[in-house]
């Protein structure tokens, strides 16, 4: 009996050992090359993808009609040309947001300002 309770204590505490590390890996030999990316490149990319369906998510008439689409902290501002579609990307902006997220598989937009 006592040799079984030795046995689970080295196996919980192999176990607490690999789950520590697990957190907190530490890449061998790559100490002094660590890359780090601006999370800057990220939003550009989270930006690119949004533009890419854009057209998709919106159609041919509203997409043509956006100047510029940027995205900043999860907030997705659209200048568009005309107040008619101005007026309708407002009305149905909770639609939209919804279909990005959806299309993209993230939580990329939180909220759109149309101007």
């Amino acid at each position: 009996m006592e040799e079984q309770f030795r046995k689970i204590r080295s196996l919980s505490s192999a176990m607490g050992s690999m789950e520590r590390s697990m957190r907190n890996p530490k890449p061998q030999g790559f100490e002094k090359n660590i890359i780090k990316i601006n999370p800057i490149v990220f939003q550009r990319l989270d930006e690119m993808a949004v533009k890419q369906k854009w057209k998709e998510i919106v159609g041919p008439t509203f997409a043509e009609s956006a100047k510029s689409i940027v995205i900043t902290n999860k907030i997705l501002y659209v200048t568009v040309r005309s107040a008619s579609i101005k007026h309708e990307l407002i009305m149905n902006k909770s639609v939209i947001v919804e279909r990005i997220n959806n299309e993209l598989h993230q939580f990329l937009v939180k909220d759109m300002i149309v101007s």
